[in-house]
């Protein structure tokens, strides 16, 4: 049995480790279940990281920066690995806007993984596909921004489409995950 992966610190937290000006809002980390349930009280919020829904091999990716929270040691995610959350996102209705918002921001900044961390991606993506939910219609996409983001929200159009839209209006390219 190998051993167990440290929790390790993403989103706004993490983002804003790299990027000082970037908000910083709550704690989140992908976590085994024995840090699940040593984090159960705490005020990280978790997401279980298993082999089923590709996160334990990105929490198993070698990290280099290390932070503690209620006394849990945790990695911090790359921003290599943190623009590849928010890539995996912008295919969903979830809080939408914020990921196109942040992917914009990393991009901007220069961030692009490597194809190893594509490829940590990939299982990740395929899991998401399978679970989360899709659209209802596709309609046309709206030029004002709140619009779209309601849009998506309502899934009244594809989350994809609608952030390929956003992304290319900013200059900026949407990275493949085929």
């Amino acid at each position: 049995m190998g051993r167990i992966p440290r929790p390790l610190l993403i989103g706004s937290t993490a983002t804003n480790y790299w990027y000082p000006e970037f908000r910083k809002k709550d704690v989140d980390c992908y976590v085994s279940i024995v840090m699940k349930l040593a984090l159960h009280n705490s005020k990280v919020d978790t997401q279980l990281a298993t082999k089923t829904n590709g996160l334990i091999q990105i929490c198993k990716f070698p990290y280099e920066r290390e932070t503690e929270i209620d006394e849990i040691r945790m990695n911090i995610a790359d921003p290599e690995v943190l623009l590849m959350i928010k890539r995996a996102h912008l295919e969903f209705t979830d809080r939408w806007l914020k990921n196109v918002k942040d992917y914009i921001f990393l991009r901007n900044k220069g961030i692009k993984p490597n194809q190893h961390i594509i490829e940590l991606f990939r299982t990740r993506l395929a899991y998401l596909r399978k679970y989360r939910t899709k659209p209802n219609k596709n309609m046309k996409i709206p030029e004002d921004e709140q619009e779209l983001s309601d849009a998506v929200e309502n899934r009244n159009i594809c989350p994809i489409e609608a952030a390929k839209f956003l992304i290319k209006k900013a200059g900026i390219d949407l990275l493949p995950m085929t």
